[in-house]
């Protein structure tokens, strides 16, 4: 609690009033010390008792994962807090406070007006990630003015928000996968795009469209065929982060080494499922699947975010027909058996790793002559 210099003036001319009764006995000046002096108390625990009854809400304008909003370093995210006044009484203005935890930016401060009985009010701050990792707005704190504005009453505000700030959009040389393309396994199946289309044929019924009758397998059957396509298939592409921290180790923190592969596994991940590849993103003990054209991004954003340098388990097994695999892992360091087949692209942070704060992501990935193990 706070009193504020109007009130320490009344506390002083209260006081001043009630001496100078007993002193020079003017009988009168008692009653208006006491007054000037209750009115003090009486803003004072008045502001008390408002504070106590206000709450706040916390959302941001941001993709939303088990309670944690999804970003990324350098992104303004707009927070909207919404006041609650619990009273079924008026509450006086007051100066609300967001303290965010580290790396995400400077502490916002805003000021709300009056708030009706049982009303609230919404005000929105932004905040600039400034590191990849979990953060967010840790605790508010309200300084809520008393009646005549001669106190205030500062109190801890329940509320607060997780967020993930995965590494940012950079440019980067992206790997160009091979993966597109695809051989041609039979006469019958032909390469689309970045994805592979079969079909199969089968007896003309009525209704048919007449265009699509293969005449190869008409005039091999003696009767007509129609070519049907199945669903499209989309190709796969695998990204390994892995900072070769044990399991086991007590680690917390990864270094600045890690941060470079961090965003080197999020720039792959973004460009492969822009590009409309199915991605799957190995990452400490996460095993993430991204369908392609899906709303899954963020899940691998989070991921990331929240990756500590831990190892791939070395027990993750890939699917044998896997073509491209990106690897983002200091030498040697990676414990998953890669399929023969892959073509492996690879980041490695110590050969990009400049010394400076900030990640220097490689401008081109190498293919490695290692097609697994």
């Amino acid at each position: 609690m706070r009193i504020n210099t109007s009130g320490w003036v009344f506390i002083i001319l209260g006081s001043a009033l009630i001496i100078a009764a007993y002193r020079f006995g003017f009988p009168g000046l008692l009653p208006v010390g006491i007054v000037f002096i209750g009115l003090v108390a009486f803003s004072l625990l008045a502001a008390l008792i408002t504070s106590s009854q206000l709450s706040a809400q916390l959302v941001a304008d941001a993709p939303t994962l088990d309670g944690t909003a999804i970003t990324r370093v350098g992104d303004e995210l707009v927070v909207t807090v919404r006041a609650a006044n619990r009273l079924p009484a008026p509450l006086l203005p007051f100066d609300l406070t967001l303290h965010s935890k580290p790396g995400f930016g400077t502490d916002q401060n805003a000021h709300i007006g009056a708030l009706p009985p049982r009303g609230y009010a919404d005000v929105q701050a932004v905040f600039v990630p400034t590191h990849r990792g979990m953060t967010g707005v840790e605790k508010l704190s309200a300084a809520v003015s008393g009646p005549f504005g001669l106190t205030a009453a500062l109190r801890a505000v329940p509320g607060s928000l997780d967020v993930a700030a995965a590494p940012a959009e950079a440019p980067v040389g992206i790997p160009q996968s091979l993966s597109a393309h695809l051989s041609r396994v039979s006469s019958d199946r032909v390469s689309r795009g970045r994805g592979t289309r079969d079909y199969f044929t089968r007896e003309y019924a009525p209704g048919d469209d007449l265009r699509y009758i293969h005449w190869k397998t008409t005039a091999r059957l003696g009767e007509l065929a129609v070519r049907q396509e199945a669903e499209e298939e989309h190709a796969t592409a695998i990204v390994v982060l892995d900072g070769g921290v044990q399991p086991s180790s007590a680690q917390t923190e990864a270094g600045t080494q890690f941060e470079t592969l961090a965003a080197a596994a999020a720039a792959a991940v973004r460009a492969y499922f822009a590009a409309g590849y199915d991605v799957r993103l190995l990452c400490g003990d996460e095993d993430i699947q991204i369908e392609a054209r899906s709303l899954d991004l963020p899940h691998a954003e989070l991921a990331i975010a929240q990756a500590d340098g831990r190892s791939v388990p070395g027990s993750v097994r890939l699917p044998q027909n896997v073509e491209t695999v990106v690897v983002c892992a200091s030498r040697g360091s990676v414990n998953v058996n890669i399929p023969a087949r892959a073509h492996v692209w690879a980041a490695d942070s110590a050969a990009v790793y400049s010394g400076a704060d900030e990640p220097v992501l490689p401008a081109q990935w190498s293919l490695t002559a290692r097609r697994g193990r």
